[in-house]
């Protein structure tokens, strides 16, 4: 769909994809294991927000939108997930939970603002 079509009024491809996500990102570089009902993924998370994040895993595995899984940190915990879009060997995560089951997203996100180089 071209962006005029879209209603959008940007050249910028990348600009106007920025504008559809709903919550602010922020780049980190966190080992991460996937746990889907097929085993364990090793991954990195790329990014992180207060609703998801952005992983990339071993380019033998694929996920594919809709398929649920837990996203396992040594800090952010365990946190039910869904993959709301993928492009192999990446793909979108949004966290199946709200609240103070967040918590230590929120943390985390908040020392990331504060630590452009992405590490925690």
């Amino acid at each position: 769909m071209a962006l005029a079509q879209s209603g959008l009024n940007i050249r910028d491809p990348q600009q106007a994809y920025d504008q559809r996500r709903r919550t602010e990102r922020r780049v980190c570089n966190l080992q991460a294991v996937i746990v889907t009902r097929h085993g364990e993924i090793s991954g990195r998370i790329f990014n992180l927000s207060a609703g998801g994040a952005g992983i990339s895993i071993d380019p033998v595995v694929s996920l594919r939108p809709g398929e649920s899984f837990v996203l396992r940190h040594d800090v952010l915990g365990e946190i039910p997930c869904i993959v709301r879009w993928a492009v192999h060997p990446r793909f979108g995560a949004e966290f199946t939970v709200a609240g103070a089951a967040l918590a230590s997203v929120h943390a985390v996100y908040d020392r990331l603002s504060a630590d452009p180089g992405g590490e925690v």
